[in-house]
């Protein structure tokens, strides 16, 4: 569309024509408190205790020391690099060596780890993930 607006196939507001073409569009995370409204603290919910799981939660806490995070994962052990499964296998790292991060890392910085929830839905429209027969909402 040009000048922009809205393009209601995509759902979304197209740039305008004047907008240049080359954006620094490099993920920043703002520093700050971020509230629900009424001074409510934010709820976040991650669901997977991956690399990228872990580095989320982690780059929130450093951005926000008030949000309300809780990580969520069918594993039974906190996030562990998946290369290193090859020297678990090998015998050459016992599981206990197999951690990213202590169990303490996520307890000093307020991450709420739900080991052994297995996500059963996501209800999108009233923020509520289901996980382990627990309902965790998030804004």
């Amino acid at each position: 569309m040009p000048g922009g607006g809205h393009n209601p196939s995509l759902g979304f507001p197209t740039a305008p024509a004047a907008v240049p073409h080359k954006i620094n569009a490099s993920p920043r995370i703002l520093r700050g408190t971020v509230t629900a409204g009424y001074g409510d603290t934010v709820k976040i919910g991650i669901v997977g205790n991956n690399v990228a799981g872990t580095n989320l939660a982690k780059a929130l806490r450093d951005a926000d020391r008030t949000l309300d995070i809780h990580i969520l994962t069918d594993e039974h052990m906190q996030y562990y690099p998946r290369p290193k499964l090859i020297d678990y296998l090998s015998g050459t790292v016992d599981e206990k060596a197999l951690p990213f991060y202590p169990l303490e890392w996520y307890e000093k910085n307020g991450l709420r780890l739900h080991l052994g929830s297995r996500v059963e839905k996501l209800d999108l429209a009233g923020k509520n993930i289901v996980a382990g027969g627990t309902t965790i909402g998030y804004d």
